[in-house]
């Protein structure tokens, strides 16, 4: 596990390089400072992820920090969750989860989208939708795909449960 310092380290030269970037206006000035992060703490054992994550890593991963110059934008990963009812059929939720990410104008196509089971709730089979975006799409996308959901599950009849409990009481 890295120290603090190292983990401060990597968020200080993140911020920086946006920070430059921002205030670049030709190729060559920010293929300048691409060449010196490349050259900055390559060693460093946490890659920060955009969305707020920070996960081990063997190096940090300066090509998942996708910079596209044309676009000024970094691309981010946005992470949902969303729950079924136990009845559903697991299958087609899934297909309505994937046709709403797909049909979105703004998320990216590479990479693609991840759409998987992701956990056996109390309550709910639930599911984690991961699309890919570009910085200024996020909030867009994230309110727009949880919109859509709730439409799409009411009009498909796929249940989205609430927590709740049962007390059974028994009398003697």
């Amino acid at each position: 596990m890295k120290t603090p310092a190292a983990i401060l380290r990597v968020l200080l030269l993140l911020f920086l390089s946006g920070m430059v970037f921002a205030q670049n206006d030709t190729a060559s000035e920010s293929e300048e400072v691409l060449s010196l992060l490349d050259k900055l703490d390559r060693s460093a054992a946490e890659l920060v992820a955009l969305n707020g994550q920070i996960e081990t890593a063997g190096e940090l991963d300066w090509e998942a920090l996708t910079y596209r110059r044309d676009e000024r934008s970094f691309n981010l990963l946005l992470d949902l969750e969303f729950g079924i009812g136990y009845g559903d059929d697991l299958e087609h939720a899934e297909r309505v989860l994937q046709d709403i990410v797909s049909s979105h104008d703004k998320v990216l196509d590479n990479p693609e989208a991840t759409i998987k089971l992701h956990a056996l709730a109390d309550s709910s089979v639930n599911f984690v939708v991961r699309p890919w975006v570009r910085t200024e799409d996020y909030w867009d996308v994230h309110w727009d795909v949880t919109h859509e959901v709730k439409l799409r599950f009411d009009r498909e009849g796929i249940y989205i449960p609430f927590p709740q409990r049962d007390m059974h009481v028994y009398q003697e």
